[in-house]
């Protein structure tokens, strides 16, 4: 996200761990998740919070507005219903697995970008149920919209510069620069 700041653009990032009381979702010595799956109304509730708190800001220009998500917050930008943004992007989620989890929720005319490694540990089958795949399957109608499906393993895509020029690209397309 530094990069992205760097590049000129605000960013907000709520962080979801910081609340005491919040339950994990998922446990990284073992690379699986599926604990919590109520964890995500706390994320599509932590965008929706940022929103609100955006809007009253009056040097936010809330028509160029963009959503990144990452991992569990990239769930959250998959799912997320409303049409406030000019474009998201999902970095490390596959838009796969339980009903409650799969699929885009973003307007079909909101271009999406999605980057997820081809064997991220996270996905597994060995580690979870059917969340091996990517976004691609759902983006089908959605113009300017792409699923990147990078190769290798690992779970972190935001370390490697040329996907953050990627999202950059990406951003200035849909900013319209």
């Amino acid at each position: 996200f530094q990069a992205l700041a760097r590049a000129g653009y605000v960013v907000i990032a709520p962080d979801s761990m910081a609340r005491r009381y919040r339950p994990l979702q998922c446990d990284p010595k073992t690379q699986t998740g599926g604990y919590n799956r109520f964890v995500y109304d706390f994320r599509l509730t932590e965008i929706s919070f940022a929103l609100d708190r955006l809007k009253r800001l009056p040097w936010v220009d809330t028509s160029r507005l963009f959503l990144i998500g990452v991992s569990e917050g990239g769930v959250a930008a998959a799912l997320y219903r409303g049409d406030e943004f000019r474009a998201r992007v999902i970095a490390q989620w596959t838009c796969t697995g339980a009903p409650l989890v799969q699929g885009l929720s973003a307007p079909p005319n909101e271009p999406v970008l999605s980057i997820v490694r081809d064997r991220d540990p996270w996905y597994d089958a060995t580690r979870t149920r059917n969340q091996r795949g990517d976004c691609g399957a759902f983006m089908q109608g959605r113009p300017n919209s792409r699923s990147l499906v990078l190769k290798g393993g690992g779970h972190s895509i935001l370390g490697d510069a040329k996907n953050i020029r990627t999202i950059l690209q990406f951003l200035e397309m849909a900013a319209g620069l």
